[in-house]
């Protein structure tokens, strides 16, 4: 074994009372050597166990932020029963009692932003049964005001993206009709109140928007998801308010929800498709110029409804998180330096999950998971409880090898995760190097 003699002493006694601990470790070394190498430590990535709270009847979309302005991230959630349910966290990753606003009629989308320039975060609602959304603007104590509703003229609203689409810093919306067949660019007053729609027709189904600048001259963009075709549909902004006609794109069979990101770190946005009949989700690189490269699909769950990006690894790269609908998980899938990604990782959440939103819910620095269900009228929230950065390489060399070892016995017998050298050597994230960390340590050495 090329490591068998990483515990072999500098030819110094035993005597005293470090050099008998060192000898001590060296013989935990070689037994997790032998017993426990494989074990599953600093895994990557990983989540807690799903924790669920109560929202309405049949939730269908979550979005995450900061509600009342006390730096802790807080929960809303559109359920099918007209409401929206406000969950304002506790910083630890929980939350206080579930707080119910009545939102509209059939309410399936829910997204946060500062609609009114007061610095408060506000909500948009989109209405599935009607053709129109409401707004509830913040009180800026995580309460809202009564819901104002604006019609669409187009149909069942399916979801809502924000950006400053015509460049007078206010916030304007981007809705999919799914029930018109049109995406309507709705121009915000700065108030918190929108002018009429603008509709584009040319689409089938429309389902998801994500807004972006895909052809990098400073004005916004956006891609549609085209539910009952096989296309995503990317409009380029003007500037005003208005869109070029739209660039077809293919992806894979029944595309419901959409995602920009840069996925390999060449500072233009990709796109990130969830594909509901064929499991899988397509990833198409920006080129920068407003086009993409062809799609490469990446399987998931059964069923994937909702698409979110966040860096749950910690190497500075996005990764995906997919509510997979039909068999009651969310896929996380780690990135790649190159725009690819890692095979899916399955976790469990509750029944019948149509929607994911990220964001650090108990303060660590990582991104978390929560989770809409319909069956049970629950949000689950899941933690992140990833160690991948927990390299082992004590030296901050770039490598895990024999000059990692002194130190990480020092880090042992002092019990410490102090600085970054013993953090490194902290694999169960328990805040010290103990005996726990001893296989993880070893899979590092021996690159597993």
């Amino acid at each position: 074994m090329k490591n068998s003699k990483l515990c072999v002493g500098r030819n110094q006694p035993t005597t005293n009372r470090f050099h008998e601990g060192l000898a001590t470790s060296c013989a935990l070394l070689a037994l997790a050597l032998l017993t426990s190498a494989s074990a599953a430590y600093g895994q990557c990535p990983s989540f807690a166990s799903p924790a669920n709270y109560a929202a309405g009847s049949d939730p269908w979309s979550v979005a995450i932020g900061d509600l009342n302005g006390d730096g802790k991230s807080d929960i809303v959630v559109a359920n099918y029963d007209n409401s929206v349910s406000v969950l304002l966290g506790n910083g630890d990753g929980t939350f206080a009692p579930t707080v119910n606003y009545v939102a509209g009629v059939s309410t399936a989308f829910v997204a946060i932003a500062d609609l009114n320039g007061d610095g408060w975060p506000d909500l948009v609602v989109g209405n599935d049964d009607n053709d129109n959304i409401s707004v509830l603007l913040g009180n800026g104590n995580g309460t809202f005001g009564a819901a104002t509703r604006y019609s669409t003229g187009e149909g069942t609203v399916y979801s809502i993206a924000i950006g400053d689409l015509n460049g007078d810093g206010k916030a304007d919306l981007a809705v999919a009709n799914y029930g018109g067949n049109s995406v309507s660019v709705m121009l915000g007053n700065g108030n918190g109140t929108f002018g009429p729609p603008a509709n584009t027709s040319g689409f089938f189904r429309p389902r998801s928007v994500a807004i972006a600048d895909f052809n990098g001259d400073g004005r916004p963009d956006f891609a549609v998801t085209d539910g009952d075709h096989e296309r995503v549909l990317v409009m380029l902004g003007n500037g005003n308010g208005t869109f070029a006609p739209p660039a077809e794109l293919a992806v894979g069979e029944g595309p419901i929800s959409i995602a920009a990101g840069d996925f390999n770190g060449d500072g233009r946005p990709d796109l990130v498709v969830a594909n509901y009949s064929d499991n899988n989700v397509s990833v198409l690189l920006g080129v920068g110029d407003g086009t993409f490269a062809p799609a490469v699909n990446f399987s998931v769950g059964i069923h994937p409804y909702s698409v979110a990006t966040g860096d749950f690894d910690g190497d500075g790269r996005l990764d995906l998180a997919v509510a997979n609908r039909n068999d009651n998980s969310v896929s996380v899938l780690l990135g790649n330096a190159d725009g690819t990604f890692q095979a899916a990782a399955s976790f469990a959440v509750g029944n019948q999950a149509p929607s994911v939103a990220v964001g650090d819910l108990n303060g660590d620095g990582k991104p978390d998971l929560a989770v809409a269900t319909n069956t049970g009228g629950v949000v689950s929230i899941l933690l992140n409880t990833s160690s991948c950065g927990t390299s082992g390489d004590l030296t901050g060399d770039g490598m895990t090898n024999g000059t990692d070892i002194r130190p990480f016995m020092e880090c042992l017998l002092s019990g410490s995760s102090a600085g970054a050298a013993c953090a490194a050597g902290d694999f169960d994230n328990s805040g010290a190097v103990d005996v726990a960390d001893i296989p993880g340590f070893v899979n590092a050495l021996l690159g597993m």
